[in-house]
């Protein structure tokens, strides 16, 4: 599943859930939709998924996407980092990681 809440204001967004099933396009719609979110708001965007493997390739396979249609750097956080590379990673527009490494 997907959660998603597209507004400038955390306190104005009611979110939206959506259940995408395997081999969908999931990995297309977050990309797009954490696309829309930098652009439209200007707001950095942070993926968590329970995968590090995921996290990890859709960092690394998004970059050229957002570097083409302006967004900016897309960074995997990785739970072993040290606070100094934590802390570059956060200067990305876009963060992929597990939930556990936030």
């Amino acid at each position: 599943a997907i959660h998603h809440e597209l507004s400038p204001s955390r306190s104005q967004s009611k979110g939206v859930l959506f259940e995408i099933r395997t081999g969908e396009g999931k990995s297309v719609v977050v990309m797009l939709m954490a696309a829309m979110q930098k652009l439209l708001f200007d707001s950095k965007v942070d993926v968590a998924t329970s995968q590090t493997l995921l996290a990890e390739r859709e960092a690394h396979e998004t970059r050229e996407f957002f570097s083409m249609v302006g967004v900016g750097e897309a960074r995997y956080i990785d739970q072993d980092d040290k606070k100094e590379a934590r802390r570059d990673c956060y200067r990305a527009a876009v963060i992929y990681s597990t939930a556990y490494s936030y």
